[in-house]
């Protein structure tokens, strides 16, 4: 199991490693290849350098030919990632496996050619500057760390076990090997923190397309929206200024509620302001004229602010009166208001011909007006109703 964070993503990548081309997501892929190139392009320079200083000896020629071979290697896999854009997790996988068996090579002709400081020099193979500069590689494939380091290890077993053979001391010899394993360490941070930055990046630009895709498609409902709302108060209004309502409660109210939707199309949807209290009172008042007339139990007293649920509470009892009005018959509501622990409880009540909850359902203010209304504040609504004694809405919101 690999450590936390170094684990590929759910869905960062397809199951073959290739991103979207014109992701963030695949310029980081592009961008970690392009380092990859960099390393075997600048190993080139070492193995060249290495090889033109090797001393006339048994072990040159093979020791010239293992370096041809790793310069060849290192070239097409320099080659492979630039043409690519992307690091191919299987040809780093053999280039690696190859490069182990090169370093064992390289010990080999070193040794049989009497041992390398008697012979070359050295007691390190030609190769070395060239394997701990490229260990890079492994750590900059989108691999779990440990697999990384695996990738690394014949490398690293094998460079520690030739020096040993070689006479160079142990204490020379560890630091000498951890060397791969720091370098490969370095680089897959480096490409971990690539790879979140593009995840990031990515991740912004679908938040900003869903955005803009929102918006366009509010801007295309208002459009049509729009003809619909003025052709609707058009009508409203000729039917008013007409006298076609004849019942003066009813005219009030369409008369308000004209110069309502008049202010929300101007202004927008106005929360209403003050205390709960307040705001019940002139609900009230509101209803005088409309009936039924709504008598009044508040409390007494100062009382806390209403809070983040008392629009909720004031609109609710809106739509439960008016629902009293059209269906109870009853000519008086009560509304009620009360502090409980945590929240405010309004009660609508009236002594009309209620009807059975299990029969007939609640209309459809209560349904959607009250109880949605309720929901999205954080609170719930019951409505209590028997036929011929009534109904009683309660209405719970937080403070």
């Amino acid at each position: 199991m690999s450590p936390v964070g170094f684990a590929p993503p759910a869905g960062a990548a397809n199951p073959d490693g290739t991103v979207a081309p014109d992701s963030a997501a695949a310029g980081a892929e592009r961008t970690l290849a392009v380092a990859a190139f960099a390393g075997p392009a600048a190993g080139l320079l070492l193995v060249v350098g290495q090889a033109a200083t090797l001393p006339a000896s048994p072990a040159r020629v093979p020791l010239l030919a293992v370096c041809a071979v790793a310069a060849l290697n290192a070239g097409l896999l320099a080659a492979s990632s630039w043409r690519r854009g992307r690091l191919v997790p299987a040809r780093v996988a053999t280039d690696a496996a190859i490069r182990a068996a090169l370093l064992a090579a390289s010990f080999l002709c070193c040794w049989h050619g009497g041992g390398l400081a008697a012979v070359t020099g050295r007691d390190n193979s030609p190769l070395y500057d060239f394997l701990v500069i490229t260990a890079a590689i492994p750590g900059l494939v989108r691999w779990p760390l440990p697999v990384a380091l695996a990738a690394v290890t014949p490398v690293t077993v094998t460079s520690a076990a030739g020096e040993l053979a070689l006479g160079n001391p142990l204490w020379n010899v560890l630091p000498n090997a951890s060397a791969f394993y720091g370098t490969t360490l370095i680089a897959a941070l480096v490409a971990r923190q690539v790879r979140a930055v593009a995840r990031r990046t990515d991740a912004y630009h679908r938040e900003t397309a869903e955005r803009a895709a929102a918006l366009s498609a509010a801007a295309e409902r208002h459009r049509h929206a729009e003809p619909l709302r003025q052709r609707v108060l058009a009508t409203l209004t000729e039917v008013l200024e007409s006298g076609a309502i004849a019942d003066p409660r009813l005219a009030g109210q369409a008369r308000r509620e004209l110069t309502w939707l008049h202010g929300l199309l101007s202004h927008g949807p106005r929360e209403p302001d003050g205390d709960l209290p307040d705001l019940l009172r002139a609900l009230a008042a509101e209803r005088a004229d409309t009936g039924p007339r709504v008598e009044l139990d508040l409390p007494a007293g100062d009382l806390p602010p209403g809070g983040r649920g008392a629009p909720a509470l004031v609109q609710a009892a809106r739509e439960a009166l008016t629902n009293v009005a059209k269906h109870s018959g009853s000519d008086v509501a009560r509304l009620s208001l009360r502090q409980t622990v945590d929240g405010w409880l309004v009660e609508v009540a009236d002594d009309g011909r209620g009807f059975d909850p299990a029969v007939v359902p609640a209309g459809l203010g209560l349904a959607r007006s009250v109880r949605d209304r309720m929901s999205r504040a954080g609170g719930h609504s019951a409505v209590r109703s028997t036929p011929g004694r009534g109904t009683v809405v309660l209405l719970w919101a937080p403070r």
